[in-house]
């Protein structure tokens, strides 16, 4: 059976080169041309660049690094990673065109019309709609919208001249909601940074001292939304 030591002539030989100075072979990546090679002096720090086949001396240490062609090919590796997320677009596509090819749940009204795609669920459901290129998300109820108590912001003190609601400044989505199943509002655009001077809630107008990011409030027209009930599928 061979011995797992070496013998001490090829240790004395090994010692020698060492003392010498006399180089050792470069062996890491195999000489990969991708990468650059480097021999780094281990008391000084002095770096010495060689071929991929290249030798370092006994007192230095290989280092290696990416060179442009392989820089080139991590950008070939990002690209082809973004024409796999073209898939994501067409999923999206589908989604916006509300016809549940792409998969999840969809609310659908009683005339077996898609209301839109399910974002959350739980006692009510968050939709999303897809509008003139422009996407709502609304709560939705068995039988009805879910209603809120809206607030309308305004610049005078008696609650006159243009209303605004609050706005989300990073939206993915318009926010609608709706005191009687029939018309939705929402803040539109330009979002502007204003200072109010009065607030209107469920028709009752107050002196209200308020600074905020809001838009004018835009109508929407619900009822060419859903037929109630509404189910899952």
């Amino acid at each position: 059976m061979k011995s797992r030591y070496l013998s001490l002539p090829i240790l004395f030989i090994l010692l020698l080169c060492s003392l010498l100075g006399i180089p050792t072979q470069v062996l890491a990546d195999n000489g990969n041309t991708t990468l650059v090679h480097a021999c780094v002096d281990n008391k000084n720090a002095a770096v010495r660049i060689v071929a991929p086949t290249g030798t370092c001396k006994g007192n230095e240490t290989a280092h290696h690094w990416a060179t442009d062609t392989r820089t080139i090919s991590g950008e070939s590796r990002i690209t082809a990673t973004e024409t796999k997320n073209s898939a994501q677009d067409t999923a999206i596509a589908n989604l916006q065109a509300q016809s549940g090819e792409s998969g999840g749940l969809v609310v659908v009204d009683s005339l077996g019309q898609v209301v839109g795609k399910v974002l959350s669920a739980s006692r009510s459901v968050l939709v999303l709609r897809i509008v003139d290129d422009t996407p709502f998300a609304v709560i939705v109820l068995p039988n009805s919208f879910d209603g809120h108590t809206l607030r309308y912001y305004f610049t005078e003190p008696d609650c006159g001249g243009a209303a605004y609601m609050e706005a989300d400044p990073y939206p993915f989505w318009q926010i609608v909601l709706t005191e009687d199943d029939v018309t939705g509002y929402y803040p539109g655009l330009p979002y502007e940074v204003l200072l109010f001077q009065a607030v209107s809630i469920a028709g009752t107008c107050s002196g209200d001292d308020y600074t905020a990011l809001a838009g004018p409030r835009t109508a929407v027209d619900l009822s060419t939304w859903a037929t109630f009930p509404v189910h899952l599928e």
